[in-house]
Parts: C-alpha cells; sequence; structure tokens
C-alpha cells in the first residue's frame, strides 16, 4: 500500500493480524500523513486496544499482543531518538497488559486482578484530566 494511504486504521488492522506485525517505519508513516508525532500514535494505538479489550471486543491474547509489538517498537523508537516513553500512556497500559500475562497465585485470575483495574485506574485518571479517549 502506497505511504499516502497509511494511517492510523490500517496501523491498527495491521497490528491485530496475526500473520503481519508493524515496524517503526509504519509509525512514522502514519506521524507524517496525520500530523501527530510518533509518541501520540503510540499513546493512541495503546488507547484503542485498551479500550477494544474492556469493551469485550477483542481477547486478551489479541490485546497483549498488540501491546507487546508495540513495546517493542516503542524500544527501537527510544534507541533511535534518545525519547523516553516509560512515563507515557502508552507503556503505562502495555504495563497493565503485561500484568495479565503470569500470576504467582495459584489461583488468581491475573487479567482480572490486575490487567482490568490498572485499565480502569488509568482510564479514570485519563477521564479526571481531561483527556479524551
Amino acid at each position: 500500500m502506497s505511504d499516502k494511504y497509511m494511517n492510523i486504521e490500517l496501523l491498527v488492522k495491521k497490528m491485530s493480524d496475526d500473520n503481519d506485525h508493524c515496524s517503526l517505519t509504519d509509525f512514522e508513516k502514519v506521524a507524517v500523513n496525520t500530523g501527530d508525532t510518533v509518541q501520540q500514535l503510540f499513546v493512541k494505538t495503546a488507547i484503542y486496544f485498551a479500550k477494544a479489550f474492556m469493551a469485550e471486543e477483542i481477547d486478551f491474547d489479541c490485546a497483549d499482543g498488540a501491546l507487546n509489538d508495540l513495546f517493542s517498537i516503542m524500544i527501537t523508537h527510544s534507541h533511535k531518538t534518545d525519547e523516553d516513553f516509560v512515563d507515557s500512556i502508552a507503556f503505562a497500559i502495555y504495563d497493565a497488559f503485561d500484568a495479565g500475562e503470569y500470576s504467582p497465585l495459584k489461583d488468581e485470575d491475573p487479567v482480572k486482578t490486575r490487567t482490568i483495574p490498572q485499565l480502569q485506574y488509568i482510564f479514570e485518571e485519563l477521564d479526571k484530566n481531561g483527556f479524551v479517549v
């Protein structure tokens, strides 16, 4: 597909496809076409997957996989630009999904006890601060 047609919807679709993966270059193409920064696109993408998961439009594995891919891309971007992402909303959302991958407690469902409460907290804080999600 031509670079001029690359947009956030195609980026999300590509990230949702088990047979395809996004790269930093994909985010950079969308940034050029939308006027967003790459960091802003990280946030928009993370929020999209978190909201879709919370609305039960996608399952945990789909969202977690997309956030793992996004985390890898954020690291690549950070190394390329020296921009830190650890304090970003995108990282907080990644961290919430990461917390749901494993529990040392035998009878705990980490998605229910860790991921969902963390995402609820993130969205409440964003809402309190006037961030439209």
